[in-house]
């Protein structure tokens, strides 16, 4: 395989004693020229050699944590634990993602945004500050933008006008379930859950 990357020489120690390399480009690709100095990572797993995804700037990845795809990491954002970054999503600025949380679809995650626990972000998802996870006997619970439960992701006037019908749908378990967590999960959501940062036009 035709690596798009290798592993430098240059290395820190992070904050918890593990030792992180810088990286460099071997071949163009996307938006990064032959050459050019990435961001930092244990190993190899951590960046797919398949794709454009990439780490430039001071950012870090170590742990099991994967980037795939067309990701971005950049500036100073950290990436650990088990979380897998991937599609065209993109993270920046101080942004940190760690244990089991999944990023992709067109997701940006930036500014001092934490996301961890099991997370599950996707779609077209704009995320500037730490958001809440809650993991129940079924599915995991994240709170953002919007509320999203296990893989469906609604507003919360959506969650709390469904019939009981529409959830019945949505899942065999699913009624029983939203019938205990209803009340739970809306009431965090008003406190946990904000405005989008921006709307993206169709097509961006």
């Amino acid at each position: 395989m035709n690596k798009k990357y290798e592993i430098l020489e240059e290395s820190k120690i992070d904050f918890r004693g593990r030792r992180l390399f810088r990286i460099r480009a071997t071949k163009s690709f996307d938006n990064v020229k032959e050459g050019d100095i990435g961001g930092y990572l244990e190993n190899e797993k951590n960046l797919n050699q398949v794709g454009d995804a990439w780490i430039s700037g001071d950012a870090e990845i170590w742990g099991n944590a994967e980037i795939w795809g067309n990701a971005k990491i950049e500036g100073n954002a950290k990436i650990s634990g088990n979380a897998w970054i991937s599609g065209d999503a993109k993270i920046s600025g101080d942004a940190k993602i760690s244990g089991n949380a999944w990023i992709g679809g067109n997701a940006e995650i930036w500014g001092n945004a934490e996301i961890s626990g099991n997370a599950w972000i996707g779609g077209n998802e704009i995320i500037d500050r730490k958001i809440a996870c809650l993991n129940t006997e079924i599915w995991t619970i994240t709170f953002g933008n919007k509320i999203q439960i296990g893989c469906k992701r609604y507003s919360i006037g959506q969650w709390t006008n469904f019939t009981d019908e529409e959830i019945a749908m949505m899942d065999i378990r699913a009624l029983d379930w939203w019938k205990k967590w209803k009340d739970i999960v809306l009431s965090i959501a008003k406190i946990a859950c904000f405005e989008p940062v921006e709307t993206k036009k169709e097509g961006e």
